[in-house]
């Protein structure tokens, strides 16, 4: 049912991408790497790394501004393996994501750009090294993050970006009371490395 759910929505947003590239805008697709960890669960280490795809419409402003949408499937979480394989844990955590960012375009083929991502959750895992097990308190279904990046232009439609991200409200409570501000629980904090492809006009 939430696939069902997921493949819907993708397709009641692409129209608005289709007619973006119709009116002058750019679009195009992306796809990446996402190495992550989560800020709260003792573990530390970006050595979860999965995978983000979807699509990109971006309004140009002018020859520095622009305006950036994206739709994407983005898988986070963390891993965890001691040194002696005694010890294994690894989280997994499936989102549908919205980013929209403003992007500033440097000299030379660089750019900056930062905005603000809006996430719902499909599904997830949790595995101690004896399969999946639920946990309480469960992980919240949506999800509201920042972030800041970087990109490159290696051609003129190929553009490489890469970002930081971060939870700004708890993605998870602390099953106990919070008692201090790093006990209100736990956040998603990744690195983003994508590919964006722009479409033909």
């Amino acid at each position: 049912m939430k696939q069902k759910l997921l493949i819907i929505s993708f397709i009641f947003l692409l129209p608005p991408f289709t007619f973006a590239q119709k009116r002058g805008f750019n679009a195009g697709m992306l796809v990446g790497i996402v190495p992550s960890q989560v800020d709260g669960d003792s573990y530390s280490g970006y050595h979860k790394v999965g995978l983000q795809a979807g699509l990109f419409s971006e309004f140009v402003m002018n020859k520095r501004f622009s305006l950036l949408t994206e739709i994407k499937y983005i898988n986070k979480g963390a891993k965890q393996v001691s040194k002696d394989n005694m010890f294994y844990y690894k989280s997994s955590l499936h989102y549908a994501e919205v980013p929209f960012s403003l992007q500033y375009r440097y000299k030379k083929g660089f750019s900056f750009n930062a905005g603000l991502a809006f996430g719902y959750l499909i599904s997830y895992s949790e595995n101690f090294g004896w399969g999946n097990v639920v946990v309480e308190p469960v992980f919240k279904r949506y999800e509201f993050s920042g972030f800041v990046g970087i990109g490159y232009q290696i051609s003129e439609k190929l553009l490489i970006v890469n970002r930081f991200e971060y939870s700004i409200l708890p993605v998870r409570d602390y099953p106990l009371p919070s008692t201090t501000i790093r006990d209100r629980g736990w956040n998603n904090n990744l690195i983003l490395i994508g590919l964006y492809y722009k479409f033909a006009q």
